[in-house]
């Protein structure tokens, strides 16, 4: 019978954790036993208690911590019943010679994947252990990866989608006590510093549609914002959402802006907040870059600040360009369910067993 560990990061604000919960209750929801194996020290967690089959036991990097912790305990790895073995998010570990330790005791009990998130090799070191199979979720991915370990160990298996969750505008704003007169714009998490050379542009926008500009910023950064308080347009909530709780600030706005700068030609990177926020059917205006270079019509991309500016009047006027992007993120959120990434993780599974 098929057991499996997943070791990663599990209920927080972060990309390898969506990803993980995503796979992770799609297969407990098909019936396989899955034992999580996430970080005791995660500072970004989003619920406050987890599922029973989580055991926290290992240290991750933390935000803005000066000591590291270097702690892994080694008995859910080697104890737990398992015959297959899932990593992700090496680059975060801390305790990683704690792990080189016992790895290959991990092998003898298990087959053994590693998901790729990794802008680089370099990033992390992922690519010194003899994995069974490493997945890559596109050929980007999988040609940095094979360059350096061969095409023969890895898989192409898409990033999975949060599922279609509608909502209506008018509730979700009466709950969060929002204007209901206003246009809303939306942008959350913890690099909101990278918005503040937005602000021009939203003003100006803001003279033609009066709008909210509602910006959710981890509590951490309150410090950085300053400028950005000052603003009578800008609405500032010092908050980390639960999954929930986002989508009813996702379902009150007009669209969410995101906000990021490119990366390295070298460097192979997609957007988890895209993969989190795409099915709430919100539209997505973004910045042009590596990130969103596998998508066309289900975001709204901008190269200058200028562009930014038409695209938000696009949206605040023209219902027609609106409904082609909602139609668009439906389809391919659908396309990518859990559901469907999960049957390529089955026949993964299959197949390696067989061996």
């Amino acid at each position: 019978m098929l057991k499996i560990a997943l070791m990663s990061r599990w209920n927080a604000a972060c990309g390898t954790s969506l990803y993980g919960e995503l796979i992770g209750r799609e297969l407990m929801k098909r019936g396989y036993d899955l034992f999580i194996l996430a970080p005791s020290n995660d500072d970004k967690l989003t619920l406050e208690s987890d599922e029973e089959e989580v055991k926290r036991c290992y240290s991750i990097y933390r935000f803005g911590w000066t000591e590291v912790e270097k702690e892994l305990d080694p008995g859910p790895f080697l104890n737990l019943d398992y015959n297959l073995f899932i990593a992700q998010g090496f680059r975060f570990i801390t305790s990683m010679d704690q792990f080189r330790e016992i790895y290959p005791k991990i092998k003898e009990k298990a087959k053994t994947i590693y998901v790729v998130h990794e802008r680089t090799l370099s990033s992390s070191p992922f690519a010194e252990f003899d994995w069974d199979m490493l997945v890559c979720f596109d050929e980007r991915y999988k040609k940095v990866v094979s360059e350096a370990i061969g095409e023969e160990k890895c898989r192409i298996i898409p990033y999975p989608y949060y599922p279609v969750v509608k909502g209506e505008m008018k509730e979700a704003r009466g709950k969060l006590n929002l204007p209901q007169d206003k246009r809303i714009i939306l942008s959350f998490g913890w690099r909101i510093e990278d918005y503040i050379p937005l602000l021009p542009i939203i003003e100006e926008v803001n003279e033609e549609f009066p709008l909210t500009y509602l910006v959710v910023a981890d509590p951490r950064v309150a410090p950085k914002l300053d400028e950005m308080a000052e603003k009578s347009f800008v609405e500032l909530r010092h908050e980390v959402p639960s999954t929930e709780r986002l989508y009813t600030y996702l379902h009150a706005s007009d669209c969410l802006l995101l906000h990021r700068k490119d990366v390295g030609k070298r460097e192979v990177v997609l957007s988890s907040v895209v993969h989190m926020c795409l099915g709430s059917l919100t539209p997505i205006v973004t910045t042009a870059t590596r990130y969103v270079e596998m998508l066309e019509n289900e975001v709204i991309k901008y190269s200058i600040l200028y562009e930014l500016k038409d695209k938000l009047i696009r949206i605040f006027e023209n219902s027609d360009f609106v409904k082609r992007t909602i139609e668009e993120a439906e389809r391919h959120v659908k396309e990518n369910s859990a559901e469907r990434i999960v049957d390529e993780y089955v026949r993964l599974f299959d197949s390696l067993l067989a061996k």
